[in-house]
């Protein structure tokens, strides 16, 4: 039998034969794909902070994740738009986390290989997205990585055709989307929009900002009415705790560091495509390669994660876009570039993630999950033995409601009608919970009070517990203002006025914007009641 000739998968703009061989290789890799999500979906604890503000809101309370106050809990309004959707028709928050997750995973992984010209590159990025356990991950977990992707695809197809008119509109809309999707995400962007503004002049580049801008705009325009704030409240608690720069900065450094032991091809083929794209500038991909390593820094400095990876995912797969455009410069090099690629996914892991199974993370200790010094976890190999989709989809009927003990933590403050509690895992237990439970995060992640006092001088990435002035639990309680220290109960004024009180208030709009301008003034050390948040977790607080 004669072997096929290399030219055959060269450039899919070819003949008819050349055509119907792309997509059959594209069809058998998206095939492949399928089957690696299937078989790795998952959904973590932090999915269901997102999960309890879209049933509130489809309940009828309003985009808020306890009733009483409005409070914006989540990172990403377009991603919990989008699940909205299909969480409206089933009622399932699990299910439909995993399904919709797979289905804008697919549309991200096919758009990607479908428009590289050379196949046999398009194969090589292909191995390199299945071998990647920060990509696969979170490709599921009911986190907005998927959607993140999707847009990343559609932005660098509109890259490699910016020429054109419409395409550079859907470039600056993506970007928008991108933005609304989550705001950090846009710095992977923003370099190729600056340079397509100076491409193509000042005035259609302020024409083409103001359409990307437009769902930006009319979002951040409701959440300042709504919510009061520009920013997510998470924002302030994450990043309002009074840490030493350096301190994150350090942290931030142990993230690639982490990723290179848990997944070793992922931070090397990121900064090798931020690197070659901005050195060689080949295929016009330099403003890729800038965000990217754009990213990268903006991830250090803030301290990284502590999920391992999640924030590599996004970088990296902008990273393989990029180089998989590159032309080979012969035809034996594309078909060597993806055998080396599918060498080292399994050169570099011990058990590659596309080889990952129903047991995954059951017999693992403690220890293989979190790093103890560094507080990074490998989230899908903590929570899968209880949300994996192949573990669920074997328990029958009920697996999907019966997914972990800290839901049934938050079915049983429900049934026992429990007003206030306190938590520091508020995901399961504030979903299962319901909206009749009050419930105050030591995180400060939901709490709007808490986020503008200062994390306790311990923390871990992620999590900077906050102390509970004295006072608080009383106050929410009865409704009044039980606050000891008399910094907190002024700012708790204003926050009152701004999360519970008439939308339309001029006393609403003084208070906006003063907590625009500032915080209590305390340290970490403030009256608490008793020493710290932790002592209220879960049953120690009465009803």
């Amino acid at each position: 039998m004669r072997s096929i000739p290399l030219w055959l998968f060269a450039d899919r703009r070819g003949d008819d034969r050349r055509g119907r061989t792309h997509l059959v290789v594209t069809a058998a890799l998206a095939a492949l794909f399928l089957a690696v999500l299937v078989r790795t979906a998952w959904v973590c604890d932090d999915a269901f902070i997102t999960f309890r503000t879209v049933d509130n809101f489809l309940n009828g309370y309003g985009l808020r994740w306890n009733p009483a106050e409005r409070v914006q809990s989540f990172t990403h309004p377009l991603w919990m738009f989008l699940y909205a959707v299909p969480y409206a028709v089933t009622g399932d928050p699990y299910v439909t986390s995993i399904w919709l997750s797979i289905v804008v995973s697919m549309l991200a992984f096919g758009l990607a290989l479908w428009t590289v010209q050379d196949l046999w590159m398009a194969i090589a990025g292909a191995f390199l997205l299945l071998s990647s356990r920060a990509f696969v991950d979170y490709s599921t977990s009911g986190l907005e990585n998927p959607l993140t992707h999707l847009l990343l695809a559609v932005f660098a197809t509109a890259w490699f055709r910016r020429d054109a008119r419409v395409f550079q509109a859907a470039l600056f809309v993506t970007g928008g989307l991108i933005t609304l999707n989550r705001q950090d995400t846009l710095l992977l962007v923003l370099p190729g929009l600056i340079a397509v503004g100076v491409a193509v002049g000042v005035r259609r580049f302020v024409f083409l900002a103001l359409l990307g801008a437009v769902p930006v705009v009319v979002w951040e325009s409701f959440s300042l009415l709504y919510y009061g704030l520009l920013v997510p409240n998470t924002a302030f608690a994450k990043l309002n705790t009074g840490a030493d720069s350096m301190e994150l900065f350090r942290q931030g450094l142990t993230y690639p560091r982490d990723s290179l032991d848990r997944d070793p091809l992922v931070l090397p083929i990121t900064v090798a495509g931020g690197a070659l794209a901005v050195v060689r500038r080949r295929a016009g991909a330099l403003p890729l390669g800038a965000g990217i390593l754009l990213y990268l820094s903006y991830v250090v400095i803030i301290g990284g994660d502590f999920m391992t990876g999640r924030f590599l995912a996004a970088p990296y797969f902008l990273a393989v876009l990029t180089l998989i455009r590159f032309r080979p410069t012969s035809r034996v090099m594309a078909p060597a570039v993806a055998a080396g690629v599918l060498a080292a996914a399994f050169a570099g892991y011990d058990k590659p993630v596309f080889a990952s199974g129903r047991d995954f993370g059951v017999d693992d200790h403690i220890d293989a999950k979190i790093d103890r010094i560094t507080g990074i976890a490998d989230e899908r190999r903590y929570y899968y033995p209880d949300t994996g989709y192949l573990r669920v989809s074997s328990r029958g009927g009920g697996g999907a409601t019966a997914l972990h003990e800290w839901a049934d933590t938050g079915r049983r403050y429900r049934h026992e009608r429990r007003r206030v509690v306190v938590s520091g895992i508020i995901g399961f237990v504030g979903f299962y919970a319901g909206p009749d439970v009050h419930i105050v995060d030591c995180f400060a992640l939901t709490d709007p009070l808490l986020a503008r006092l200062p994390a306790q001088p311990l923390w871990r990435i992620g999590h900077f517990m906050r102390r509970l002035p004295e006072g608080y639990l009383a106050t929410l309680s009865d409704g009044g203002n039980r606050l000891v220290h008399p910094e907190i109960a002024a700012l708790y004024e204003d926050v009152r006025h701004v999360v519970a009180g008439p939308i339309w208030s001029v006393a609403r709009f003084e208070s906006i914007w003063r907590l625009h301008r500032r915080s209590a003034n305390v340290n970490h050390e403030y009256e608490a009641d008793r020493s710290a948040c932790d002592v209220y977790l879960s049953e120690r607080i009465p009803s």
